[in-house]
């Protein structure tokens, strides 16, 4: 990988096996309508950029799928990497287990790659106005995970400071960092997270983030 230096905002990466595909982003991309974001990188391994710390990255598409082995795993070393950058799945799976999972370990975003590339720059505008950028298909499959009421919105559930904390959940935020950010105790944090599990009758971190972004995605 190249060293860049003075890139503009907007700048995208993508991790995939695919040269073709790699070769689509950059074109799309230097489109004159898409002046505000270009793909300047692509690579097929996490390894190699993960070296290259120094690089200013807004967006990373990432396939979970690298030759044949769950990418996911490395998730968890790019945001060390690059903790400004958001990370985005994008992958043939549509697995709601996946897809969990990749949000816990601070995923900003999972688009099917059925999503064509005239779409995928609207939700690269989303995340970058701090919503979730979730597929379609990806956001029904949540919904229905969770057997949710589409009439009923999180946020007349939770308070404001619940909702706050939801949030920073849905962005892998640790408990101690929410603490020092809202000034509470981590025992205070626990409290608030222990109401808000009890509000959306869920009993773990997954299930109460993907209700969040479920809504977040219909909002």
């Amino acid at each position: 990988l190249p060293v860049l230096e003075d890139l503009l905002q907007g700048v995208l990466l993508l991790i995939d096996d695919d040269e073709v595909l790699r070769d689509d982003f950059i074109k799309y991309f230097q489109r004159s309508d898409c002046d505000d974001i270009r793909c300047a990188l692509t690579t097929d391994s996490v390894a190699e950029l993960v070296s290259h710390s120094e690089l200013n990255i807004n967006i990373i598409f990432l396939d979970i799928g690298l030759y044949g082995e769950n990418s996911l795993r490395l998730l968890s070393e790019l945001r060390a990497a690059f903790p400004d950058s958001q990370v985005i799945i994008y992958s043939i799976y549509e697995d709601t287990e996946i897809m969990l999972q990749a949000f816990i370990l601070g995923a900003a975003g999972y688009l099917s790659k059925r999503v064509p590339l005239s779409e995928v720059k609207t939700y690269i505008d989303l995340i970058r106005n701090g919503g979730a950028a979730l597929s379609p298909e990806m956001a029904k499959r949540l919904v229905q995970h969770f057997n949710l009421d589409e009439g009923v919105n999180t946020q007349f559930l939770l308070n404001e400071k619940e909702s706050q904390i939801l949030r920073m959940l849905s962005e892998a935020w640790t408990y101690k960092k929410i603490a020092s950010a809202l000034f509470l105790s981590v025992d205070g944090v626990r409290y608030y997270i222990k109401s808000i599990y009890s509000k959306l009758n869920v009993t773990s971190r997954s299930e109460a983030v993907g209700i969040y972004l479920a809504h977040q995605r219909k909002i």
